[in-house]
């Protein structure tokens, strides 16, 4: 038997440029002349000789390797490497709210009797903006997304290894070291913010790179990510009635930009167009997190130890079985910000507070969980000093448990039913996890916790198997 095992892989992926069938398209240009104000910065439409508005990418190649190499009989030293290339997040909403395209139609009786329309017939078709308002001033004024020609391709490269152990004939240990990096995620943002050198007092709008614009929500993938963690795991196999699972991290994860496309939440910034400033503890960092979970058949009943015979009694007391998990994990870090008005001269942007002293503080609770004196408002025309997710939250546990036990129904019309009861505990032993404080200076919550986890929860529940 070789000691030596490797696998070799390469994948290929096109990623095209979005398009529309009818070219119902469109897009900001910082290059194209707006004819309103005859300066760079205008909506440019799809044509169709030209329906891409953002370019392809065709020389996608993601390579992985792994190896397994045999040191005994019981220990296995593994290693992989891959490139995993990610959906361009950039192509998010692409065909929503399109300028030059956007329609909305809203159909209502006016009699409370009459149908607007007949479903045989369907509804009345839509009615889209006529061509001539296709012209590059037509959202001058308003905010607007921007998904640049050349957005690049974000991909993550994963890489781990890790050394398994096997104790007696089910049981398993392993210790891994593991580690990602996301480079080119997406990182959205205002582009249109007034720059550094120009804030001041005055009109600030005039001072934006394009001031004929409000907001331009650049969707581009800037974004990047590192990710380093020691794992420990402990296995057993299910026998003699018994299996569970044992998992310990130790990690950490920096990046500019947290953003969950899911949400949208996670992409606070300062200054736009200095992404490293903003580098720091990713928004869902937990150095610690530890997890446990069981399942164990009580040895009474029908094929196990005890009562197996049957009987009234081990119909009551047999055929159980109980489970649980409990999950205990490191709070999660936030961003203390300023609660005083954006008198950056910047427009657009979050304003972090000033560091002015040290936030640690013993005996920290509920209702003070960080020195406030530590923090202060920036002074006018400067964003502030403290780094994004400088402090950390409360952390937290939580134990879930169950009971089981299955019985065999008597039924004429199918061969064998069984009938299940459970009850479930959730958060069984009534364990406040606390939220996070408020972070806002100025706040009448600012360092003080006023959320917690939901209480104990019991459920009783049955089911039929068949």
């Amino acid at each position: 038997m070789p000691k030596l095992t490797i696998n070799l892989g390469l994948r290929y992926q096109f990623e095209g440029g979005f398009t529309e069938a009818h070219n119902r398209l469109s897009n900001f240009s910082p290059t194209a002349i707006n004819p309103a104000t005859a300066a760079p910065g205008a909506i440019v439409y799809a044509t169709p000789g030209d329906p891409y508005l953002q370019a392809s990418h065709t020389r996608l190649f993601a390579p992985r390797i792994g190896a397994a190499y045999q040191l005994s009989q019981q220990t296995v030293v593994r290693a992989s490497y891959g490139v995993f290339i990610l959906p361009n997040g950039a192509q998010q909403g692409a065909n929503t709210n399109v300028p030059g395209y956007a329609i909305s139609q809203n159909l209502q009786t006016t009699d409370q009797k009459t149908p607007v329309f007949q479903l045989s017939a369907g509804p009345p078709p839509y009615v889209y903006p006529d061509a001539s308002v296709h012209n590059g001033a037509i959202a001058n004024g308003t905010n607007i997304n921007w998904w640049p020609y050349d957005s690049l391709q974000p991909y993550v490269q994963q890489w781990q290894l890790s050394v398994q152990r096997q104790l007696g004939r089910v049981t398993m240990v392993e210790l891994a070291y593991v580690g990602n990096k996301g480079t080119h995620l997406l990182f959205p943002r205002d582009m249109n913010q007034v720059p550094p050198p120009l804030w001041g007092p005055g009109d600030a709008q005039s001072r934006r790179p394009f001031p004929q614009y409000a907001q331009i929500r650049e969707l581009y993938n800037d974004g990047d990510s590192i990710y380093h963690a020691l794992q420990v795991r402990g296995s057993r196999r299910f026998s003699q009635g018994l299996t569970f699972l044992a998992n310990y991290t130790f990690s950490k994860s920096i990046d500019n930009s947290s953003y969950d496309t899911t949400s949208g939440t996670g992409n606070t910034y300062q200054i736009t167009t200095n992404t490293a400033l903003n580098r720091g503890l990713s928004q869902f960092d937990q150095t610690h997190r530890l997890v446990l979970s069981y399942l164990y058949e009580l040895p009474a009943g029908q094929g196990r130890k005890w009562m197996e015979r049957g009987g009234l009694v081990g119909a009551m007391v047999g055929g159980w079985r109980t489970s649980g998990s409990f999950v205990a994990s490191s709070g999660i870090p936030f961003t203390v910000n300023s609660g005083a008005p954006n008198r950056t001269g910047a427009i657009s942007g979050y304003v972090y507070a000033d560091c002015i002293g040290d936030p640690s503080l013993p005996g920290a609770g509920a209702a003070r969980w960080f020195n406030t004196a530590a923090f202060a408002d920036p002074p006018p025309y400067r964003f502030g000093t403290c780094g994004r997710d400088s402090l950390r939250g409360p952390g937290s546990w939580n134990f879930d448990a169950a009971f089981m036990k299955s019985f065999k129904m008597p039924t004429r019309w199918l061969e064998v039913t069984r009938a299940q009861f459970r009850a479930d505990a959730f958060n069984l032993f009534n364990h406040a996890n606390l939220g996070l404080p408020g972070s806002t200076t100025g706040s009448t919550a600012f360092g003080t916790i006023t959320s917690a986890s939901a209480p104990r929860v019991f459920q009783l529940g049955m089911q039929l198997l068949f």
